[in-house]
Parts: structure tokens; C-alpha cells; sequence
């Protein structure tokens, strides 16, 4: 299975659209994630057009979206956990605090969002993947998005810049 990974579009603050080589990779996923920060519910309505969606709230995200979507979840893709969750706080040291959002929980995976930086990183048998931002270069100096390859209890992850 083929996972397309996003977080941080925030659509329409940090561009009017989401970038045409994300929405061409999409075309070719079974599954969409979002880790939170969509800002408005139509970012939402254009992925679910393209792919089933997985996603969270987050902080910067319109009250509607906030209303439909959960702050933390867990999925299961094929034989692999994986857990999503935005991310709060200062950026600097989010990657000391994600895992305390599921450390009762036994997962392969971990997504978030929130830093516009992207990481693919196992620790402790667990990866923790952040995907960037698609549309926004604030803590980072280019757009990304990631994109998960599944196969049974086997993940394959890759971020790709625009």
C-alpha cells in the first residue's frame, strides 16, 4: 500500500493551492495522512476527492475542523500501527515530546506535524516521520511531503521535495 504523508498545508495563509507535483504524487496513493494545520475544511474536501483520508486537528486549524477531526489517532495499515498527532508547543524540542502522545501504545509508526521540518528517523524500533510542509519554508528551506510505502508489517519511508 501506498501511503501519501502531509502535515502543515495551511491553505490559504501560506499559498492560495496545494503545489500541482503534491497533488500529481496523490494521484498515485490508497491512502492520504494529514497530520494537522489544514487551516480551512476545502483542503480537507480536495484530498478526500483524491484518496481516503487519515488526519488530525491542528493548532492553527479553522473550528469546523477542529470539530470533525480527533487531536490524536490511531490507524492500522495492513500489519503496521501508526499513530498521528499535530504536535503543540515550541518546535525545538518536539522530538523529546511526540513519543509521550503514545507511550502506552505498541507502534510501528509515528506521524506528526507542527515544525514544517521534515524527519524519517527510527528510534527504539519506532519511526517517527514528520512529512514538512508542502507550502511553507518557515523552519525549513525547502516544501515536502512524504510518502510510505507498506507491505505487511514492512514500512519503507521516503520525504520528497517540491
Amino acid at each position: 500500500m501506498i501511503v501519501g504523508v502531509l502535515a502543515d498545508t495551511h491553505i490559504p495563509a501560506r499559498a492560495k493551492e496545494l503545489p500541482k507535483k503534491l497533488l500529481k504524487s496523490l494521484e498515485k496513493v490508497d491512502l492520504i495522512i494529514h497530520a494537522g494545520d489544514f487551516v480551512e475544511m476545502n483542503v480537507l474536501m480536495t484530498l478526500e476527492k483524491i484518496a481516503k483520508v487519515e488526519a488530525v486537528f491542528g493548532n492553527m486549524d479553522e473550528e469546523e475542523i477542529k470539530l470533525k477531526l480527533p487531536g490524536r489517532k490511531i490507524i492500522q495499515v495492513e500489519k503496521v500501527r501508526i499513530g498521528i498527532v499535530h504536535g503543540s508547543d515550541i518546535p525545538w524540542d518536539i522530538e523529546k515530546r511526540i513519543p509521550n502522545n503514545f507511550c502506552k501504545e505498541k507502534l510501528n509508526c509515528v506521524i506528526y506535524g507542527h515544525t514544517h521540518f521534515a524527519r524519517n528517523k527510527e528510534i527504539d524500533g519506532r519511526l517517527y516521520f514528520n512529512p514538512g510542509s508542502p507550502t511553507d519554508q518557515i523552519f525549513s528551506i525547502s516544501n515536502t511531503f512524504g510518502i510510505l510505502e507498506i507491505d505487511g508489517n514492512k514500512i519503507k519511508s521516503r520525504i520528497i521535495k517540491i
